[in-house]
Formats: structure tokens, sequence, C-alpha cells
């Protein structure tokens, strides 16, 4: 029996390095393809193979009604599985608005990149959404709209907690609407409109004569 666990050991042993192996070389020319791939460097400065990321950027353009924010995006692997992760962090405040994983075994790498490649494309299209309203779109809904998008990138592979309830919530959380100025106002949000302290010095004389 010791002999038989420890050959059955040993060519497990083989076939995960196998895959790992050849996963890595994937992972490889997956970096070098994709311009905007920032691999993550190891103690001794060499690039690691088994991770790379892309960082986005959305500035603050407007006082009031538009924040920063910085989204990162990563394509890991371990010896047990791929992981991909987006971390999207209110640049002013510091804190994490919202992350989510998925996971996928070794063996289900085109998988796991079709993933990664989809959450950058979904990324990209809703940072440009919130910059291009100009300020119409307020931006503490910016992780709600890209969690909406983000969460119908194949479901069944992102993480799970211990919490039953929870789990259950994320199969429906695609019928919420992202947009809470529905939820609370039904569509009569008012529309800011910013004024110069000209305009309002303008007014107060108007008004008050001084």
């Amino acid at each position: 029996m010791n002999w038989y666990k420890d050959t059955t050991t040993k060519y497990m042993k083989k076939q995960i390095q196998e895959a790992i192996a050849a996963s890595s070389e994937k992972m490889v020319k997956y970096a070098e393809k994709v311009d905007l791939a920032h691999p993550i460097f190891t103690d001794k400065g060499t690039p690691a193979t088994n991770q790379t990321g892309n960082f986005f950027e959305m500035y603050d353009i407007q006082r009031y009604v538009f924040d920063s924010y910085a989204i990162k995006t990563s394509f890991s692997q371990t010896n047990a599985k791929f992981a991909i992760s987006v971390t999207t962090t209110h640049d002013f405040l510091g804190t994490i608005t919202w992350d989510e994983y998925w996971f996928y075994p070794l063996n289900q790498y085109d998988k796991a990149k079709e993933t990664y490649d989809r959450l950058n494309k979904v990324v990209a299209e809703i940072t440009t959404q919130f910059v291009e309203a100009g300020g119409d779109l307020p931006t503490p809904m910016f992780w709600t709209f890209l969690k909406a998008a983000a969460e119908k990138i194949d479901p069944k592979a992102t993480t799970r907690s211990n919490i039953p309830y929870v789990n259950f919530a994320k199969q429906y959380a695609h019928l919420s609407n992202p947009d809470w100025r529905m939820n609370l106002y039904g569509g009569r949000y008012p529309k800011y409109v910013e004024e110069s302290f000209n305009s309002y010095a303008e007014y107060r004389k108007k008004l008050w004569g001084k």
C-alpha cells in the first residue's frame, strides 16, 4: 500500500508540475503580448512570470460632483489555481469601495484569460462613461456601475462566502439598479448646476445691494 501511495503521489505531483509549467509559459507570452500588462517584480528584481496586472485611473475633473478612483486588475497563478481580481479604491478617502475575485483550475487558462480580458474592457468602458458624462453621473455610483457590469462576467467563478444568504443574494444582484438615483428618487434626481463665485456675488448684489 505504501508503494502504491508513494507512486500515485509522485505521479500526481508530476502532473501538477507539468500543468504549472505549461500554464506559466502561456502567462509569460500573454504578459509580453499585452502592452498594458505590468509584471509584479520579485525581491531579486526579476519579473515574476505568475502574475500580471493593469492599473486604471479616473481623475477628479470637477468640484463637489466628481471624485477620483484607482482601479487595479490582476491575473495571477498559484500552485493550485488561476485568480483574477479587481480592486477599486477611492483616491481621496483611501478606502476600498469594491473588490471581486474569480478562480479557475490550472487546466482552464484560456477561460481565465478570457475573464481577465473582459474585466479590463469593462473597467475601461465604465470609466469612460463617467468621464464623458462630465459630472452628470455622481461618481459615488462609480463602483456600483462597475460592480453591476463585472458581475455578469462568469458569475459561477466568483468567490463564495460561508454565509448562505450572501451567496443567494449574489445570484440576483444583477436585478438591482446600480443607479441609486432611480431607487431613491424615482428618476426625479435634481440636476446639479455649478455656479461660480462671481455669479453668486452678482446675484447677492442684486438681492441685497451688497
